[in-house]
């Protein structure tokens, strides 16, 4: 075979759907599918080019002589890599490994959800009143006097304390049952805002809609 080994990588398949008029829709998906797949692939290869060693050259499955068992390990490996890219991600939003227990030991009973929740308040703080000088001098001439002043402007400032905080939860099932749901990152912060007038500058609370994840 040569010292060069060929990396296969999975297309997305054409599935037939039966009635002729829904066979010409997803061919055209089909068709934009794998055309956007195989942009991004050939955009993923200059960038792993600089990553892996000269002798692995990446291709598509299609384009690699294989047998008919290799397909298979092709799957296994895509399956095993999105699994593993799943959990780096898990840990870097802050799983810890007991948390990853937890999940699995849910998942075999029930329906494991992430769901991410943010809540946002913005409440009057105080005003504050400030004198500022003009960038620009008058400058009057008397009786071959020089007198120099300058326009005091009176702003009145308001102050506003905005506090934000989100959290990423995991729960079994619908969450509601005793010791079904489980935290495992949240963060609040804090900020003050200055107008110039004493409307919000943002609603007085707010609570985005949960984004929900349903772990397979």
């Amino acid at each position: 075979m040569g010292n060069n080994t060929s990396v296969a990588i999975a297309a997305p398949q054409h599935t037939d759907i039966g009635h002729p008029a829904l066979q010409v829709v997803a061919l055209n998906q089909d068709c934009a599918t794998q055309r956007e797949f195989r942009d991004r692939v050939d955009a993923a290869l200059v960038q792993i080019k600089r990553v892996l060693e000269l002798a692995k050259q990446p291709e598509l499955a299609g384009n690699v002589q294989h047998q008919y068992e290799d397909k298979y390990c092709l799957t296994e490996a895509a399956t095993n890599s999105a699994v593993a890219s799943v959990l780096s991600c898990l840990a870097a939003m802050g799983v810890t490994m007991e948390h990853r227990d937890r999940l699995v030991e849910w998942a075999g009973t029930r329906a494991v959800t992430l769901s991410f929740r943010y809540t946002r308040s913005c409440e009057y703080n105080r005003e504050e009143t400030r004198t500022v000088e003009a960038a620009t001098k008058n400058v009057t001439k008397v009786l071959g006097m020089k007198f120099t002043s300058k326009q005091m402007t009176e702003i009145t400032d308001h102050f506003w304390d905005l506090n934000v905080s989100w959290e990423l939860v995991a729960f079994m099932g619908t969450g509601h049952e005793p010791d079904s749901t489980l935290q495992l990152l949240s963060r609040e912060s804090s900020h003050v805002i200055r107008t110039g007038t004493n409307h919000p500058p943002l609603p007085e609370h707010s609570t985005s809609p949960s984004m929900d994840l349903r772990m397979e």
